[in-house]
């Protein structure tokens, strides 16, 4: 489901169950950013190597925060220690194809999580 703080009252796509849920990032007006949380937080590991074999590369500096680069260049950020996920859109992703992008990465993070369960 997109939680989208600017167009407060407008229902919200949802793509099933409520199991992976983002937001406008609160620092970006452009629809770059985007923010989610993943549960069970014991699954980023999993979830991290699902991604790398969907052509993700890791291009992390330590443990502590992760970041997978997709193929177009959006980038995925996830704390293990949370389940904080942001997810960045590149910047020149067409403003009216960021939203589907988000929810393609939802879908993806979502997929994801189902396989690591």
């Amino acid at each position: 489901m997109i939680e989208d703080d600017r167009n407060a009252g407008a229902p919200a796509p949802s793509s099933g169950p409520a199991e992976v849920q983002i937001r406008t990032g609160h620092s970006c007006y452009r629809g770059l950013t985007w923010d989610c949380e993943l549960t069970p937080r014991k699954s980023v590991d999993l979830i991290i190597a699902h991604l790398l074999s969907l052509g993700f590369i890791d291009e992390s500096r330590g443990a502590r925060v992760r970041e997978l680069v997709h193929p177009e260049a959006h980038r995925v950020i996830l704390i293990p220690s949370t389940g904080r996920v942001q997810l960045r859109l590149h910047y020149l992703t067409p403003p009216e194809k960021r939203r589907e992008v988000a929810e393609n990465f939802a879908g993806l993070l979502l997929g994801a999580a189902r396989a690591a369960a």
